[in-house]
């Protein structure tokens, strides 16, 4: 049995894959990874990694999710200048927009099973959300807004160069 090394690009494919599969004949608009956007006045407050669409609301679907990547420390070592290898736990949230009463939790469970992800916690603060995330001042109740907390860590190996 081969074992695979996980990374956080595995991981958050595995996880994409793994939430597209389960939510496809529920109707899913996922933006994937999204970064902050730097432009005023676009219309919303994140756009996709690769620039090519901006995050919001879509009413066609019954969720629309992207990921956003917060943070990233480095597993605590012992002390050495050369360490050949290090663990680092990068954080996400998912956020989301639903019609589906039961998706946070079907989103959660999708989370703890997927490989080399860890559950952190669930927000439910639909208006800071929805203005935070979205961009949107108002909106109606037929919705909510969510973010799941989560972690993925990996091992990067660091290879020592003359």
């Amino acid at each position: 049995m081969k074992l695979t090394k996980v990374t956080v690009e595995s991981a958050i494919k595995d996880l994409c894959t793994n939430i597209g599969e389960s939510f496809v004949s529920s109707g899913i608009k996922s933006y994937g990874e999204a970064v902050e956007s730097i432009l005023e006045n676009s219309g919303a407050n994140y756009v996709t990694i690769d620039g090519s669409q901006y995050c919001a609301i879509d009413d066609t679907y019954n969720l629309v999710i992207f990921l956003v990547r917060e943070s990233a420390s480095v597993e605590a070592t012992p002390a050495g200048g050369r360490a050949s290898s290090l663990l680092r736990t990068v954080n996400f949230k998912l956020v989301a927009n639903s019609k589906i009463s039961s998706a946070e939790f079907a989103l959660t469970t999708l989370i703890n099973r997927t490989k080399g992800i860890t559950y952190q916690g669930t927000g439910y603060d639909s208006k800071a959300i929805a203005r935070q995330y979205f961009g949107i001042q108002e909106h109606n109740f037929e919705t909510s807004f969510f973010t799941i907390d989560f972690q993925v860590t990996e091992r990067i190996s660091c290879e020592v160069s003359c």
